[in-house]
Order: structure tokens, then C-alpha cells, then sequence
């Protein structure tokens, strides 16, 4: 059994080079190719002495070969968000000071940040010359150990910063033991798993099938029509997406002429949201033949829950423990909830992050000796299994996505004609929940929702700007004096969006 992420994808490349390992769009990579890339790279980091190397790229095969070639060389990846504002990136690049920083953005902000860390600038349009200099049989002067963090990847914190979570060796070596039980990818594994990479879900997916000698599919920008065309053809027989994701390519193949039966696929996986019985029922539909499979986890807390809709799963559950894993329910002192009773839940598992890494806001991840929670609320039915209720505090999740009300009030509160504002999830069959916002004008000039939509986009990723906007003349408070979201929410539902 190999005691580092990465060695299984390099011990693959030595039994089975000509193999495909990546599919990306319409080129394949093999395995020899892939890592005689991985290794020119991580050649470079090494001469650089590179103990923290950032990629801020888009899906492509050379972004999986430059992180295998970071780990390699005994780095730690700190996997960026691309679609980050210019303003974000740059404060992460300040707060944790790559050595190496891999992009194809060119914004001054970022630029500068990197300069001032003293960060090597690689850019992606200059990768191939670069590593066509390096020599891939140059041996490594460091080596990682199995407790050593070797990934950072980042979720949004409750004022909407990204907060860098750091993963080591032992617990991702930890978890692919789990999922190879629970989800069954081997070396015969097809797998396409076609979101950002950024993400947790797909690049885990992407490392497990390349270490595993497998074959994984990637999009460079998510492309319904590709997937089911993938799939139709038995290119790929397991799918890995969130459940937004898995509502499109369903909702695609089933508004196709004759209605498309994907019968090829054995195997969909989806995280990142509780799936919808719609979808659940579309998928069984469109794929005939494969097992559906549902985790839930967290970026901090790995896997968690799984459920095989094969077996008889309550719809609103999440499943039960998976192997290793261990479940609690807590109240707020601490003490041990009884069965079918809402509190918070606790995890305890070999494949727990670290934490976080850098500044935070102090929420999310907390440790207590061997058990840990990131705030989710749920209960234990008496058979087992886990139904969740919620996360405290304001969060929505949308698409899978985390968002915080906070950031995206301070930003539209900055807007001109803005006296107040407050914004709140609206349930969404597709997305989970869509973020809608209630504005207050101060008179001072006409408030133009349109504009202000193209003024967040500065500011904001996609998924976080409002996709419906009412203005009133003043918010609902509770006595207390704080704003009643749940009121906002009635609001955004009964009345007329601008």
C-alpha cells in the first residue's frame, strides 16, 4: 500500500505508460505523457526549493500534471479558485506566499502580490517551454513524509473569504481507502468527472481514478451535450458531479429526441448537496444500468456518510457512516443527543483535515480531541442513518457552492443610491437554493438593479451575485434588532423581482 498521494499515479505510469490516464476534451493523454510532465515540473519546483506552490488554472491535463509534479517534489499544492475577482486572489496570494505561482491571469493585482511575496510567476502560455528544459530523471533532494501536508484547497469563511484548508498525506491515503470499498474505482475505472478541479469533488475524483492506474475524463468548461455524448458512447462508464451537475445532464438526455438512454454508465457518484427524489428518480431513469451513489462530506471532514440508492435508503437521508467514520450528534453543551433529535453533528474519522491554514474567521472547522464539526445540523433516525437540517449560521449553498450572506451585503451596501440591504436564499428544484437580495434605496440616485449586478461581477464570483433583486422601503427586524431572513426570504418570494 503506498504511504504518499501520488505514488499509485507514478507506479502506474511505470507498469501501464501507454495507458490512457487523460481525456481532456477531444485530446488523450497517456500515462507516460502525464508524468514525464509531472516529473519536468516537479524538477522546477525542487531547483526552486518550493515549498508552496499555487495554481490558479482552468481544467486542463497539465494542471493534474503540475500537481502531481508539486507533490512529487514534496509541496504543498495550493489549489486557487480561477473564477476568483482579481482582489481575492491577490489576498491570498499575500496571506500565504507561494513560492511558485502557476496562472494565466494577468491582472496588475495579482501580479503585484506575487512580486511582493517574492513568488516565482509561471504562466501558463509558457509551461511547455519551461518544462521541455527540465530534466524529468533529475532525482528529488526532499521527500515528504505521510503526515506532512501536501494540498491546500480553499471554502468560503462567513465573511466570505476563503479559508485555505490543509490536507496531508495520511488523510487523503485514508480516504481513498474508503471510497476505493464504498465506490468501487479500480484500474478498470472510466471516469468522467467533468467540474472545475478547483473543487474538491473533481480534482479528489481525478487523483483517486489516476492513482488507482485509471482512465479520467475532464471538460475544460462543463458541457452538457459532451457528457452525454461520453456516456452514450461507453467512453466513461462512472460519472462524478455534484448533484447541479447531475439535474443538467439528466435534464439534458432526457429532453433529447426519443429521450437518450445512457445505459453504458455502471456507476454515478454525486456530493456537494443533499440530491432532490427528482433527480434521483431522472437518474434511475436515464441510467438504467448504474448504481447511484450519494456522499456526504465536507472539505475539512472527507467522507462522511454514504448512501447506495440500491438499498433502502430513507429519500431524506444522507446515509449512514462510512467505513472508519463515526457519527455523533451533539447539543450545544457538548453532551449526546438521542436518536431522531436535531443537533449538531460530529465526526471522527482518520481522514479529517488538519484544518485551516492562514487567516479565518474563526467558524467552520472545530476539533474536539479526535471528533470535529463544521457546524452542520442533522439527527440520527434509529436505524442509522444520517438526515441533515441545515448549517449554522446564514450559509446557503448553491449549486454546492458555499456562500455567506455578509460578503455579498458589504459589497452591494457599497453601491450608490444603497441605504441598506440583506440577502437570503430562495429554494431552487436545480440548485439547491439561488441567492436573492432585498434593497432599500437611500433617494440619492436611482437605484438600477441591472447596473448593479455588472458592479458585483467586479467583486463577486458568478454564483455568489443575486439572481433576484427587490427594493423596498425598509427591511423586517426582529426585536432584537438584527434582520429577520426569514421575513427577507417571504419578501423575495411574494413580491415582483426588478
Amino acid at each position: 500500500m503506498t504511504m504518499l498521494v501520488g505514488e499509485g499515479f507514478f507506479d502506474a505510469a511505470r507498469k501501464a505508460p501507454d495507458k490512457i490516464a487523460v481525456v481532456d476534451g477531444e485530446t488523450s493523454f497517456t500515462y507516460r505523457t502525464l508524468a514525464e510532465k509531472a516529473r519536468r515540473f516537479s524538477v522546477i519546483a525542487d531547483g526552486m526549493k518550493a515549498r508552496r506552490v499555487a495554481l490558479l488554472c482552468d481544467n486542463s491535463a497539465d494542471f493534474l500534471a503540475m500537481w502531481f509534479g508539486a507533490v512529487r517534489a514534496g509541496a504543498v499544492a495550493f489549489v486557487m479558485e480561477p473564477k476568483w475577482p482579481a482582489t481575492t486572489v491577490a489576498a491570498m496570494v499575500s496571506a500565504h506566499e507561494p513560492h511558485v505561482l502557476v496562472t494565466s491571469r494577468t491582472e496588475p493585482e495579482i501580479i503585484a502580490a506575487a512580486r511582493a511575496c517574492g513568488a516565482e510567476i509561471i504562466m501558463t502560455g509558457e509551461l511547455n517551454g519551461k518544462l521541455s528544459s527540465a530534466d524529468p530523471e533529475i532525482p528529488m533532494t526532499s521527500r515528504a513524509t505521510p503526515e506532512m501536508p501536501f494540498l491546500v484547497v480553499f471554502t468560503s469563511g462567513t465573511t466570505g473569504t476563503p479559508k485555505a484548508v490543509i490536507r496531508s498525506h495520511q488523510s487523503w491515503i485514508a480516504s481513498f481507502a474508503v471510497s476505493a470499498k464504498h465506490l468501487g474505482t479500480d484500474s478498470d475505472s472510466r471516469v468522467l468527472a467533468p467540474g472545475p478541479l478547483s473543487h474538491g469533488l473533481s480534482l479528489y475524483a481525478a487523483v483517486e481514478a489516476l492513482c488507482c492506474g485509471a482512465t479520467v475524463g475532464i471538460q475544460r468548461k462543463f458541457d452538457v451535450p459532451a457528457c452525454i455524448s461520453a456516456l452514450n458512447s461507453g467512453a466513461f462508464t462512472t460519472l462524478v458531479v455534484a448533484p447541479t451537475l447531475l439535474d443538467l445532464i439528466t435534464s439534458g438526455a432526457g429532453s433529447a429526441a426519443g429521450s437518450v438512454e445512457l445505459s453504458a454508465a455502471r456507476r454515478i457518484i454525486t456530493a456537494g448537496a443533499k440530491l432532490s427524489p427528482e433527480v434521483a428518480a431522472r437518474t434511475h431513469r436515464i441510467f438504467p444500468r448504474a448504481e447511484l451513489i450519494e456522499y456526504y462530506g465536507a472539505t475539512e471532514l472527507s467522507f462522511v456518510a454514504i448512501a447506495n440508492h440500491r438499498e433502502d435508503c430513507p429519500p431524506s437521508s444522507v446515509g449512514r457512516a462510512c467505513a472508519t467514520a463515526e457519527i455523533a450528534i451533539r447539543d450545544n453543551r457538548g453532551h449526546s443527543m438521542d436518536r431522531n433529535a436535531v443537533g449538531t453533528v460530529w465526526v471522527a474519522s482518520p481522514m479529517l483535515s488538519a484544518g485551516y491554514v492562514g487567516p479565518h474567521d474563526g467558524g467552520g472547522f472545530h476539533r474536539d480531541g479526535r471528533w470535529a464539526t463544521v457546524g452542520d445540523q442533522g439527527f440520527l433516525d434509529g436505524d442509522g442513518y444520517l438526515h441533515l437540517a441545515g448549517r449554522k449560521g446564514d450559509m446557503l449553498i448553491t449549486g454546492g457552492l458555499n456562500v455567506y450572506p455578509s460578503e455579498i451585503e458589504n459589497v452591494i451596501a457599497a453601491l450608490p443610491g444603497v441605504r441598506a440591504c440583506a440577502v437570503a436564499g430562495l429554494d431552487d428544484p436545480r440548485w439547491g437554493s439561488i441567492v436573492g437580495v432585498v434593497v432599500v434605496p437611500d433617494g440619492t440616485v436611482r437605484f438600477d438593479p441591472p447596473a448593479a449586478r455588472i458592479s458585483c461581477a467586479k467583486y463577486l464570483a458568478d454564483y455568489k451575485i443575486p439572481r433576484r433583486w427587490v427594493v423596498t422601503d425598509s427591511l423586517p427586524l426582529m426585536p432584537s434588532g438584527k434582520i429577520n431572513r426569514a421575513a427577507v426570504a417571504e419578501i423575495l418570494h411574494s413580491q415582483s423581482p426588478s
